[in-house]
Order: structure tokens, then sequence, then C-alpha cells
């Protein structure tokens, strides 16, 4: 692919510690982790915890990929929710997160 640095974030604090092995994976899964670590050269590829709120735009997507059973294709032109975080996040405009 011809990519130097690659850093993944994701909102899910347990598949961030089970990569970066400060705990294990369940035994269930092992099989599936080692061949993930076979293909990623730990060496540029990173790893990182972010709150769901900073996925926005990523659980926007995913959640439009299921419900179109698209390839991934997005019009952020036509897409108001979409622009509406893009914008926010240009804005650098902070999430809150308020306790439920």
């Amino acid at each position: 692919m011809g990519l130097t640095h690659v850093v993944i974030y994701t909102n899910s604090l347990l598949a961030s510690q089970w990569f970066q092995k400060v705990i294990k994976p369940p035994w269930h899964l092992l099989a599936w982790w080692r061949k993930i670590h076979e293909e990623v050269h730990l060496d540029n590829f990173q790893i990182k915890h972010v709150y769901r709120e900073g996925n926005r735009a990523v659980d926007h997507l995913a959640r439009l990929g299921i419900k179109f059973k698209s390839d991934g294709a997005a019009n952020c032109s036509t897409d108001k929710t979409l622009r509406q975080i893009t914008l926010g996040d240009r804005l650098q405009i902070p999430n809150i997160r308020l306790p439920s």
C-alpha cells in the first residue's frame, strides 16, 4: 500500500488494550488476533482509544453502509448529518459528554 504510518482510532477501549497487549483477548479470539498481528507491522502502526463522541463521523458512515448495503461511498455535500459532523470537527467544536 505504501503507507508509512497508520493510526487507527477506535471507541473500543477493550480492543485497543488487546492490541497494545495491556490485556489478553478472550481465548476464542486468539487465532483471529494472531492473524491480525502477523499482517500488521508494529513499527508503523498504532491503535488509540477515542471516546464514542470523537468517532461520530465513522459511526454515521457505518450506519449508512449497513442501512443501504453500500460499498462505503458517501456524498458529503448531500448528507446533512455528515456535513454537520465534519464542520464541527473542522471548527474544533468540542463534543460534550454528559453523565447518564
